[in-house]
């Protein structure tokens, strides 16, 4: 009699924590929706409001930070276009030219301004999210993005340090809105992850490039068998002017995967710069053997011009 009390317990508090996780998802989803839309109409103070009770029914919610997190940059953005002498280094920017001399006068630039008081809050809504929810790809992904806007390259670099080691503990284990399980995570966190190094490479400041040196060293020590983080650390060291550094690890990432294009081809131009011309033939042969027909064709000039 006395087991059959237990069992009947354990069933009714299983059924209670059912229900209590249905509230719960509910309560979310309602929230999110009163939330959203406050925020087409711009009315950040009723949305913040929405989200402050949220976090008293369910302070754990990562989507809960993604609101406070979206709500904090809505609020503290400015939008616009300026013309100056300068072209900006964003894909909004329009060249002005003389109609007489047809010479480039100046450029209309796309800007966009953060304030640094909603910039921070955003930033620290994102943070507490992660600590509740350290698998959430995309919480770490937005909060990359916006450092690099901000040119804050220094806490990008470490937030992707940060991410990198997590994906040792969680075996790219990753989840992303709604913790949605990422398929093959490995492969969309390293070729997510070019798309920074590009930024970077392309900004090319001390803060950048510092970044790349950072970010590109740890990612060859923790995935040794992957030839992205060579090549980016090799091209650390090019535009560093430090070429003869790079030619030893991209011999590593070729030994890795000995038909990548990127690393057969950027081994070509450094053994042709740094005046090996045996090795750089060598190289060239390789692009005419593996390439397109656009390489091939690029790759027999090239080797023509030894």
């Amino acid at each position: 009699m006395k087991r059959l009390l237990l069992i009947t317990a354990t069933i009714l508090l299983s059924s209670s924590c059912t229900l209590s996780e249905k509230i719960i998802k509910d309560y979310a989803q309602k929230s999110h929706d009163e939330y959203s839309v406050l925020m087409e109409k711009k009315n950040y103070t009723e949305a913040f409001k929405i989200l402050e009770k949220w976090k008293f029914f369910d302070n754990k919610n990562p989507e809960l930070y993604i609101d406070y997190f979206n709500l904090y940059l809505s609020e503290g953005t400015e939008s616009g276009i300026s013309i100056d002498t300068e072209r900006n280094n964003n894909e909004t920017s329009i060249e002005l030219a003389d109609p007489k001399t047809n010479q480039i006068v100046g450029y209309i630039n796309g800007y966009t301004n953060y304030n640094q008081e909603h910039l921070t809050k955003a930033i620290i809504s994102l943070n507490e999210g992660i600590n509740y929810s350290r698998d959430r790809l995309d919480m770490y992904f937005g909060k990359i993005h916006v450092l690099n806007e901000v040119g804050d390259y220094k806490t990008a670099s470490s937030t992707i340090q940060e991410v990198l080691k997590q994906s040792i503990i969680n075996k790219n284990n990753w989840l992303w809105s709604k913790n949605e399980k990422i398929d093959d995570g490995e492969r969309v966190l390293l070729d997510s992850l070019n798309d920074y190094y590009a930024e970077w490479i392309n900004i090319r400041n001390d803060q950048s490039l510092e970044a790349l040196l950072n970010t590109s060293t740890l990612q060859v020590d923790l995935y040794k068998n992957n030839t992205y983080g060579y090549n980016f650390l090799a091209y650390y060291y090019i535009l560093k002017d430090q070429k003869i550094k790079a030619i030893p690890l991209l011999l590593i990432a070729e030994k890795i995967d000995p038909n990548d294009l990127v690393v057969i081809n950027n081994l070509a131009r450094l053994y042709e710069d740094t005046g090996n011309k045996i090795e750089a033939a060598k190289y060239w042969d390789k692009i005419i053997m593996l390439g397109t027909p656009e390489q091939v064709t690029a790759a027999k000039e090239r080797k023509k011009m030894l």
